[in-house]
């Protein structure tokens, strides 16, 4: 038996109550008058599937970006709730880091609703106070500032990574980048019941062989880094002095740049042998204007990170005392082996010799530029085979400096010319050197700019001896104050720009 759907028109079986074609329901008991058929929504199901295909058909790319725009967008949305969700006034740290621990309001003197405002209040603490930094340290820019607001908001005050400069292997400085720090003189505690009495201890209980030397916490200021503490700044007025190894049980981890700055009355500076093995950084410059320093003796049982020149304007200093297998020094030269070469990192200078040999054993003596130019002893550097040169020109006693067998360079009469496969480059002119005529080298090229010496009065341009550019020509008079004759080959090519520029100020004469 079958029957007749009276909506659809389908055969059914007889026991059917609803046909599949249309899904109405088909009892004899009901019309199909009386059932009402189903809407289908044919635009709805259309467009679904429409979207689908045009997603089907794009390219990876366009996937890959619809995706990521997607992803953006519901971090944005969490960043946004993030922001904005209202906070505990009595427990969320957003709260209580903002204004150095009170609570900040968010312009009408009450708690921050949200971390927004709470980064706000931070941002407007930190640009109100202004001014400059410690010491003169440049004052923090805005946007310095306003990282530092997001940074206490969002994490609270970071843990100090630690960093390693290039060169330095097997040490690791102490970083302050995300910490925060407290000066404080030496001895000094945080509690609410005072500071504690400075510590003097005499030389017998501490390393070094200098009689006198006392070690008094309370000639230094310092801040805390973490587990480490950098010595900022020494206070005292001792001749000779014992460098703390830690204070209130904190290694000392770094010595600051300029932390010994004009400190007129220092002849000795010992670093306290360490009680535990750690690492001990010692900034360039550390030791800077100090006109009577004679000796520095570095600590043992310590991890030393030098950098180069730590001891910059110290005219008496002629001797340093270490022991570590990364440095050597030897006649008035502090060497550092960074596990592949050896450079020169430091010269004293009050060492009183008037020649420098570099040792073939040392690849560079560039790090030490400074202190090679302000010895007065000095007069003559030579430079073994495969060794780097100082890097830049000063007005120094310098007389001479000589290549020897070395195939970087070229010296013409201690005149310093780095060598290139067409022409040579005029490195040093030494400002002691007392000759008042030189000829450049064939095929030579100068700029003159950082030259200065006071001995020159007649200087010769072969050909092929050019000028760089116009400024060279321009600055020959200034490195030169006492030059009096120029003599230019006929056949220079930049004889017309020369004549034009100098004949005012230089005797001319064309050969």
């Amino acid at each position: 038996m079958s029957k007749e759907c009276k909506n659809c028109g389908s055969t059914l079986p007889d026991e059917a109550s609803i046909c599949l074609q249309c899904l109405t329901k088909c009892n004899d008991s009901e019309s199909a008058d009386s059932i009402p058929a189903p809407v289908f929504d044919g635009a709805g199901e259309a467009a679904r599937a429409g979207v689908f295909a045009r997603l089907s058909s794009l390219s990876k790319k366009r996937k890959a970006a619809a995706i990521v725009s997607a992803a953006v967008i519901i971090l944005l949305a969490l960043l946004c709730a993030y922001l904005f969700a209202p906070l505990d006034a009595q427990t969320d740290p957003a709260i209580i880091s903002t204004a150095g621990g009170q609570t900040a309001g968010a312009g009408d003197g009450g708690a921050p609703k949200n971390r927004f405002e709470a980064i706000v209040e931070n941002t407007k603490e930190a640009l109100s106070e202004g001014g400059d930094g410690e010491d003169g340290e440049k004052p923090k820019s805005k946007l310095e500032a306003i990282v530092d607001s997001v940074k206490e908001v969002v994490s609270g005050d970071l843990e100090g990574g630690t960093t390693s400069p290039s060169g330095q292997p097997n040490t690791t400085a102490p970083s302050t980048s995300g910490t925060q720090t407290t000066t404080k003189p030496a001895g000094s505690t945080d509690g609410t019941s005072g500071a504690t009495e400075p510590e003097t201890k005499p030389s017998g209980g501490d390393s070094g062989s200098d009689s006198g030397a006392v070690l008094n916490y309370a000639d230094w200021q310092y801040t805390e880094n973490g587990d480490t503490i950098t010595l900022t700044k020494y206070t005292g007025n001792d001749a000779n002095v014992i460098i703390p190894d830690n204070i209130n049980g904190i290694d000392v981890g770094k010595i600051e740049k300029r932390a010994f700055n004009g400190c007129k009355n220092l002849k000795t500076a010992t670093f306290k042998d360490s009680e535990h093995y750690h690492i001990l950084w010692v900034e360039s410059e550390a030791f800077y204007d100090c006109p009577n320093l004679e000796k520095i003796t570095f600590s043992k049982n310590t991890d030393l990170g030098i950098m180069p020149q730590p001891a910059l304007k110290c005219p008496s200093l002629s001797d340093i005392e270490i022991d570590h297998w990364q440095y050597r020094f030897e006649k008035g030269a502090l060497y550092y082996y960074n596990t592949k070469y050896w450079y020169l990192y430091g010269y004293c200078e009050g060492y009183e010799s008037s020649t420098y040999t570099v040792p073939d054993w040392v690849d560079t003596v560039h790090d030490a530029t400074s202190n090679l130019y302000n010895n007065k002893s000095l007069k003559k550097i030579y430079l073994s085979d495969t060794c780097n040169a100082p890097l830049k020109q000063s007005n120094c006693m310098l007389e001479g400096i000589y290549a020897g067998n070395n195939d970087g360079y070229l010296d013409k009469d201690g005149v310093l010319f780095t060598r290139f496969d067409d022409f040579v480059q005029l490195s040093i002119y030494p400002g002691g050197k007392k000759d008042k005529s030189f000829t450049m080298p064939e095929n030579s090229r100068s700029s003159f700019g950082s030259l200065m010496n006071s001995y020159l009065e007649t200087l010769e341009l072969p050909s092929s001896a050019l000028f760089y550019s116009s400024n060279g020509i321009k600055n020959l008079k200034a490195s030169f104050p006492n030059l009096k004759t120029l003599r230019v080959s006929k056949e220079h090519p930049q004889l017309s720009e020369i004549q034009s520029r100098l004949s005012s100020k230089l005797d001319i004469v064309v050969y």
